[in-house]
């Protein structure tokens, strides 16, 4: 038997208790022992546990251990998240111990910690402490002697459920490090940090990142001179209604990106003491401070800055913002900018050098309120991207980009999307041989009468879905330079299109194109539409695609080739003028979908679908509602074993006289209501026995 005493930890044959010891006896210890060597690198019991550990309940300190001087506490306790209690504190002497970080990190059941007996005199590591100990409401540090502590980072990370925390007695003078130390403390309602010195602080990164029940925070004793970082300081505190910050020197912080990121409380800032000579990040710096409804940033130097994206993001109470003395050289990001600004009713940026900036996406979408806005200065030279630019600038009446270059550009999915007060637009001098993405530019332009598109090189052009959706005022457009052969999608292309009398598309290359869905849809002013070019074979979806044609009186679509098309629904739809219609080139083997195809089309007198295969379609509901000048239909080769739906198919067919049903399987049809409502006409419908079933299941909702 060894005679010089030990330190040792006994694991319960139940895995449940820790307990630690300090004799001599471990040597008799009936079961798993590890030693305690003392070093942060050398505490060997923990390395034993499987981290995390969900299994251990109880750590005690035996009377014995009273006598053990540890130089070092650190991660002694980490990661036994199911820990509920630590007995006999009283019998750990900490005097010697120099550091403790992460002592308690990720003891997710604790609720309670009293640490008053704990001497803290020499140390110096309190780094990750008490990490992500998120049941802990009461915690007691009021004997904590803090003089020697250089690193505080983290050390409260994670303590969302603490309500209060007392730092009277801290002494902060020694700690260089303060990051992330309230980081997600969400339940703390106030915080007095009067009695912290920060003169050697250099981090404060994240530091109350998340605290978002705060109200208040006094930082006016904040000595912040040596500090650097500031990055996500004040993230999501959204609950502060006001920060006091004209203490603060920044003349060293490089970096505030996401500095008051989501703050969405605080209606005024202050900001007129900050030194931002040195900060190169000012990403989302002011992003969704959602009440602020003024900025004073004329005292910004911003010459270092390279990151300006989504600076302003969603500021929508600020009315007016003057970025007049604003260095923007180096800027190289834009990226949504001044993203749902919508209360900014003007924007002067005639300072701005934007020779760097490679990226302009969203930089004004949302900026509703916006009825001018000069750009005539603006260097576009390296941008590659200006999808979404002006999107949602919806009082803009008139833009000048005369004087952009966009020959880098590769974006310009909804540049000008919902700009619905735009009533021109000359961007005749766009270099579009880069771009390869134009879906939604002009969707929602609906006070665009006219749009000269005769420059635009759409050679690398892949998608055009939405391009002109809902550009209600067009009467013209000239597509003739359109090179389309590397279209994939032009799904909604002329959606809504309602005063467009004609559309040449003789020179469209549609070969790739997978997705005509809607295309057409509501061009209700189009009296003919020669498709004779259109190469289909790839298309899969032609939903809606002329529904609502209502002036079209012809169609030739004969060159139709639909044999990987898997949804017609709605495909003529309210095509109400056209009196012929030859679609008996159709294959329809893969559509699933035919609900709506020809409903509303009042002029049809007659449909050759004889050859239509139906034998995978499910849905046939509202198929020739509306077909009123029909006098004849044969569907007796519709194969319906798989259709689970014909609501409405024939509903309104008032000239039908006759409709033969005898091959039609309704095993699987759980909705024939109206199947042939107001089919004032039809005396012969055979065979009978179909009717009386359907007056038996639906008990009359048939008719």
């Amino acid at each position: 038997m060894t005679t010089t005493p030990e330190a040792y930890v006994f694991f319960s044959e139940d895995q449940k208790t820790l307990t630690f010891f300090y004799d001599t006896l471990r040597a008799d210890c009936d079961g798993t022992v590890w030693r305690i060597r003392g070093t942060k690198d050398d505490y060997d019991w923990t390395a034993n546990l499987v981290y995390p550990s969900t299994i251990v309940l109880t750590a005690v300190f035996d009377a014995s251990f009273r006598d053990f001087r540890p130089t070092t506490t650190a991660g002694w306790f980490k990661g036994l998240r199911s820990l509920k209690s630590i007995e006999g504190f009283e019998n750990l002497n900490t005097s010697q111990v120099t550091d403790m970080s992460q002592m308690f990190a990720d003891c997710q059941s604790l609720k309670a910690l009293d640490l008053s007996n704990f001497d803290t005199a020499k140390v110096t590591d309190m780094s990750r402490m008490f990490f992500c100990c998120k049941s802990l409401r009461m915690l007691n540090l009021s004997r904590f002697n803090t003089a020697k502590v250089t690193d505080m980072s983290w050390m409260f990370n994670g303590c969302n459920s603490l309500t209060a925390l007392d730092f009277s007695n801290f002494d902060t003078a020694k700690v260089t490090d303060m990051r992330r130390m309230f980081f997600g403390c969400r339940s703390l309602k106030a915080l007095d940090l009067s009695s912290f010195n920060t003169a050697k602080v250099t981090e404060m990164k994240e530091m109350f990142f998340g605290c978002d029940s705060l109200t208040a925070l006094d930082l006016s004793n904040f000595d912040t001179a040596k500090v650097t970082d500031m990055k996500q300081m004040f993230s999501f505190c959204e609950s502060l209604t006001a920060l006091d910050l004209s203490s603060f020197n920044t003349a060293k912080v490089t970096d505030m990106k996401e500095m008051f990121y989501h703050c969405k409380s605080l209606t005024a800032l202050d900001l007129s003491n900050f030194d931002t000579a040195k900060v190169t990040d000012m990403k989302q710096m002011f992003s969704f401070c959602e009440s602020l409804t003024a900025l004073d940033l004329s005292s910004f130097n911003t010459a270092k800055v390279t990151d300006m994206k989504e600076m302003f993001s969603f500021c929508e109470s600020l009315t007016a913002l003057d970025l007049s003395s604003f260095n923007t050289a180096k800027v190289t990001d834009m990226k949504e900018m001044f993203y749902h600004c919508k209360s900014l009713t003007a924007l002067n940026l005639s300072s701005f050098n934007t020779a760097k900036v490679t990226d302009m996406n969203g930089m004004f979408n949302g900026c509703e309120s916006l009825t001018a806005l000069n750009l005539s200065n603006f260097d576009t030279s390296l941008v590659t991207d200006m999808s979404q630019m002006f999107c949602g600038c919806n009082s803009l009446t008139a833009l000048d980009l005369s004087s952009f270059n966009t020959s880098q550009v590769t974006d310009m999915s909804r540049m000008f999307c919902c700009c619905r007060s735009l009533t021109a637009l000359d961007i005749s001098s766009f270099n579009t041989a880069k771009v390869t993405d134009m879906s939604w530019m002009f969707f929602g332009c609906r006070s665009l009468t006219a749009l000269n598109l005769s420059s635009f090189n759409t050679a690398k052009v892949t998608d055009m879905k939405e391009m002109f959706y809902h550009c209600k005022s067009l009467t013209a457009l000239n597509l003739s330079s359109f090179n389309t052969a590397k279209v994939t999608d032009m799904n909604g292309m002329f959606n809504g299109c309602e005063s467009l009398t004609a559309l040449d598309l003789s020179n469209f290359d549609t070969a790739k194109v997978t997705d005509m869905n809607g295309m057409f849809n509501g061009c209700e002013s189009l009296t003919a539409l020669d498709l004779s070019n259109f190469d289909t074979a790839k298309v899969t979806d032609m939903k809606q695609m002329f529904s609502f044609c209502e002036s079209l009186t012809a169609l030739d679509i004969s060159n139709f080739d639909t044999a990987k098309v898997t949804d017609m629904s709605w495909m003529f739809a309210g095509c109400q003028s056209l009196t012929a219609l030859d679609i008996s080139n159709f294959d329809t083997a893969k559509v699933t979908d035919m609900s709506w195809m020809f409903a509303g089309c009042q002029s049809l007198t007659a449909l050759d679908i004889s050859n239509f295969d139906t034998a995978k379609v499910t849905d046939m509901s509202w198929m020739f509602a509306g077909c009123q000048s029909l006098t004849a239909l044969d569907i007796s080769n519709f194969d319906t074993a798989k259709v689970t739906n014909t609501n409405g198919m024939f509903f309104g067919c008032d000239s039908l006289t006759a409709l033969d049903l005898s091959r039609f399987d309704t095993s699987k049809m759980t909705d024939m209501k109206g199947i042939i409502e107001y089919c004032d006409s039809l005396t012969d419908l055979d065979p009978v026995e179909f009717l009386k079933l359907l007056v038996e299941e639906y008990e009359g909702d048939v008719l």
